[in-house]
């Protein structure tokens, strides 16, 4: 296990068939999300969307690549833990809502056991918005 890879981003997802994108949007005021759907709205392949989401990515967020996925958590949760309790208190009034942490994760020596090592802390800070762990491994060609 390692908490490297040679390229790596986490992304914060809200989602659902009934999304409200409007009011997920309040609760988190002035962050702009880089992903934001509702439900029907048009895949850029042509499909219709089958739920509503609200997504913000580490992608673009550090100035140097950083490769440690729980630096992406850390920053994600850090950005987002002062709206955790409302977003919580939505959630539980609003079901078939979910919230989850995806890691996309692309080494070029993927081989059993080399995914990523999620830290304690970030595994806590994950539990705390009572999210789903994602994680989608891709082997990176050089």
């Amino acid at each position: 296990m390692s908490v490297f890879a040679n390229e790596v981003f986490v992304e914060f997802v809200v989602s659902g068939r009934d999304l409200d994108c409007k009011a997920i949007q309040a609760i988190f005021e002035n962050i702009v999300p880089d992903k934001l759907v509702s439900r029907g709205d048009r895949h850029p392949a042509g499909y219709p969307y089958p739920e509503g989401m609200w997504l913000l990515s580490t992608r673009h967020q550090f100035n140097e690549k950083e490769e440690n996925v729980n630096e992406h958590i850390r920053l994600l949760c850090n950005i987002l833990g002062v709206y955790r309790d409302k977003l919580l208190g939505y959630i539980k009034n609003h079901r078939g809502l979910s919230i989850g942490f995806h890691i996309i994760w692309m080494s070029s020596n993927l081989h059993s056991g080399s995914g990523p090592l999620i830290e304690a802390d970030c595994i806590q800070s994950i539990a705390s918005f009572g999210a789903e762990l994602v994680v989608d491994s891709y082997i990176k060609t050089i």
